[in-house]
């Protein structure tokens, strides 16, 4: 075992997963965050390829500093030497690899649910056939025939119907933007099913988030929450204002209408209470 931790191909293959696996992780936070769309994980697997892709061709960062960190502190005393009977990782069938199985989970027929290919296919055309980004504005003239027939594939696939003036609207105002698409104003309708389109999940992160909260809400064995509250209480956590945000005033009427007696006179002269400086500091924090 000592020896082949020593032997310099072990290093460079150690410093090849490195490598990959940065990219990977990358993309996985990025995948990981709760405004992420369809297309913007489309966009960021298709990102990652490239890279791979340019890894393929050459050295990542540290496998170009093999040499500089086999003599560096970090592996002190160690005495690298290149034993030839233990043979590096075939590197480029590695990436080859590995780029065929990212290629796999980009929006395709290949990575989608159904088991109807054409229908798969439809789907991804439809997801970019609002983005102006797939366009090529050069070509596209108001009213747009060939994008108007596929209207009707969005009332079947996504249950919601543009309005053909809706989607004319939508192109001139692109078009009349053509320098920057994202400023075109978009109408009410096309801009419903682009919200339809973003709301669809990409991956699990935000059920994993849920069932986290759920666990740190119901931690205590002892604990007597109903399923009802600890729902209650999971929706207040993961989609509720925060706290500053709250206005007590109606809470406080209501209480004092179902609660009002003649302890309100007892409550009115009652003194403030002291407030000690950690009370203070917790409060600040809340806001």
């Amino acid at each position: 075992m000592a020896a082949r931790l020593c032997n310099k191909h072990f290093l460079e293959d150690l410093a090849l997963m490195i490598d990959i696996l940065q990219e990977i992780s990358l993309l996985s936070n990025a995948l990981q965050a709760r405004s992420l769309t369809l297309k913007k994980a489309e966009q960021l697997i298709k990102r990652t390829i490239k890279a791979f892709e340019m890894l393929k061709e050459n050295k990542g960062t540290y496998e170009t500093k093999i040499d500089v960190r086999a003599t560096s502190d970090a592996f002190k005393d160690i005495h690298f030497v290149e034993n030839n009977k233990v043979i590096n990782l075939p590197r480029q069938k590695l990436l080859e690899t590995v780029i065929e199985n990212m290629k796999k989970r980009v929006m395709s027929c290949d990575s989608l649910t159904s088991k109807n290919n054409e229908l798969d296919d439809k789907i991804h055309d439809l997801i970019n056939f609002l983005e102006p980004n797939s366009w090529n504005i050069e070509e596209v003239v108001v009213p747009w025939r060939a994008a108007e027939e596929n209207l009707k594939e969005f009332d079947k696939v996504f249950h919601h119907e543009i309005s053909i003036n809706d989607f004319r609207d939508y192109v001139e105002n692109v078009s009349q933007n053509s320098s920057n698409p994202a400023k075109a104003e978009v109408p009410q309708s096309v801009q419903k099913v682009k919200n339809i389109i973003n709301a669809i999940a990409v991956s699990s992160a935000e059920a994993e988030r849920g069932f986290s909260r759920m666990n740190i809400i119901y931690s205590d064995k002892r604990s007597r929450l109903t399923v009802e509250n600890v729902a209650n209480l999971m929706i207040i956590n993961l989609t509720g204002l925060p706290f500053s945000s709250w206005e007590p005033t109606p809470s406080v009427k209501t209480w004092l209408r179902r609660n009002h007696s003649a302890d309100d006179n007892r409550i009115k002269k009652k003194k403030d209470k002291d407030i000690d400086d950690n009370q203070v500091a917790i409060w600040k924090y809340l806001k």
